[in-house]
Order: C-alpha cells, then structure tokens, then sequence
C-alpha cells in the first residue's frame, strides 16, 4: 500500500495504526444483516447523521449502495 501511494513503509503503517483489515470471515460477518455492527447499520447510522448536518436531504437508501454480492462471491 505505501508503494501505490508514495510513502514509506512507516509512513504508511503510522496512517494505518488502529484500522482493522477483516479476513474472510470477518468480511462476511460484516456484510452479515444480522450480525451486530453490520455494514448496514453503520452506514444506516451514518446516513442519518449526514441528513442531521444538511449533507443529505433524505434518508440514504443503504439497501441501494450496499450489498453482500461480492464478499460472499469472493469468499467461495
């Protein structure tokens, strides 16, 4: 990742400290409706916070942006 931005290795681990890369299962797990903390509600959360700043003028209709397809294809 460094290289494809033009940074140094450390430059490039001090950006990431704290993000969390999902294996498999966690991609799944995210992408899961009924898992806790799911794409879904997060971006559901983060629609309506956008609506509450005037960024977005309706709700975000997440079932239109986000889907499942593409983890659970990857992970066969």
């Amino acid at each position: 990742m460094a290289k494809a931005m033009g940074l140094k290795t450390e430059e490039m681990a001090e950006m990431a400290a704290g993000v969390k890369f999902f294996g498999k299962q966690g991609n799944l797990d995210f992408f899961d409706k009924n898992a806790e903390g799911n794409i879904f509600e997060v971006a559901k959360r983060a629609g309506s916070f956008w609506q509450s700043k005037g960024i977005l003028d309706k709700p975000l209709a997440v079932d239109a942006l986000v889907t499942s397809k593409y983890v659970t294809e990857a992970a066969k």
